[in-house]
């Protein structure tokens, strides 16, 4: 924590420099780490590598991870059967959101819009 008119550190936190971040790496593998913080390491749950671009946004619900990407698709991982879905926007994503009730994806994309996506066939309902 620092104070910001005088750019001096006040306090600094500890404890947390070895917990493995959920990040895209040069190979465009999205990896989700189990953490032992007993032993500083971890291990990935599974490796999801089916990007062609950046991630640039994520919802993690308690069975499903939503991921948006430049490469303008808006993955759903339904991780309770081990199935993929794609909704391809055809425009850069840049966040995504899950709709209160669950049934729909919210996009952004890069050319201003923003999408509203139906989970259970993919249609885009309203843009």
């Amino acid at each position: 924590m620092w104070d910001v008119p005088t750019a001096q550190v006040i306090r600094k936190f500890e404890g947390h420099e070895h917990v493995p971040k959920k990040k895209t790496e040069d190979d465009l593998e999205l990896k989700l780490t189990s953490v032992t913080l007993a032993r500083n390491a971890y291990m990935p749950i599974q490796v999801l590598d089916d990007f062609r671009d950046s991630v640039t946004s994520m919802v993690v619900t308690d069975h499903e991870i939503i991921a948006g990407c430049v490469d303008g698709v808006v993955r759903t991982y339904d991780l309770r059967v081990g199935q993929l879905f794609r909704e391809h926007i055809d425009e850069p994503v840049v966040s995504v959101a899950n709709s209160p009730d669950a049934r729909f994806v919210l996009a952004g994309c890069l050319d201003g819009s923003i999408r509203l996506i139906e989970k259970t066939d993919g249609t885009e309902v309203k843009r």
